[in-house]
């Protein structure tokens, strides 16, 4: 489960095990004419004049944006708000790792921006104050961390395939079980 603040409130959550990155998908055209890039700071992305912006209701597609002080198209369904940047009707959606799943789909008509600096939290999540089964929890996922562990050896037999689901071979598994440095959580 993503940690967030207002789920806090109900349950106590392990500690982090997994770490989703934000990125942009972006209609290729919009971005061609506005110069994106990976290299583009955030605020400058974030402040292209006449960018329009859709995303999901409720999720880091609506919220990040707005973050930065963007108006933010709402919709209910994501096929429609990638029908829109397909389309060339919006210009951007801000999304998680699916981002890049979108884009592959869509290749000749999307690219994907990375420079977002929010990242989500995925841990595992307890009824509030059951501090035995908390504890044996964090016990498990620093197990999952120590030398060994199973994150070291899913690393090697999956760093390849995570590579390839990111788009960018020299990613592995370590790229979503460590936070990103100087990234700033959702939570």
């Amino acid at each position: 489960m993503t940690i967030k603040e207002e789920r806090k409130e109900k349950v106590d959550f392990s500690e982090p095990y997994l770490y989703g990155r934000t990125r942009a998908l972006v209609n290729k055209d919009f971005a061609e004419k506005s110069h994106v890039t990976n290299e583009m700071a955030l605020e400058e992305f974030f402040g292209i004049e006449g960018e329009r912006v859709v995303g999901l209701a409720g999720t880091i597609s609506v919220s990040v944006p707005q973050s930065y002080g963007v108006e933010v198209e709402e919709v209910t369904e994501i096929a429609s708000a990638l029908m829109e940047i397909n389309q060339n009707t919006a210009d951007v959606l801000v999304g998680a790792n699916t981002i890049l799943g979108d884009h592959a789909a869509n290749a000749d008509t999307t690219i994907v921006y990375e420079g977002i600096k929010e990242y989500s939290q995925s841990a595992m999540a307890v009824k509030k104050g059951n501090t035995e089964l908390l504890e044996q929890l964090n016990s498990f996922v620093e197990f999952m961390y120590e030398d060994g562990g199973f994150y070291m050896e899913a690393g090697d037999k999956y760093d390849q395939a995570i590579g390839e689901y990111l788009q960018d071979e020299s990613k592995g598994l370590e790229y979503m079980i460590y936070p990103p440095e100087g990234g700033v959580p959702e939570v």
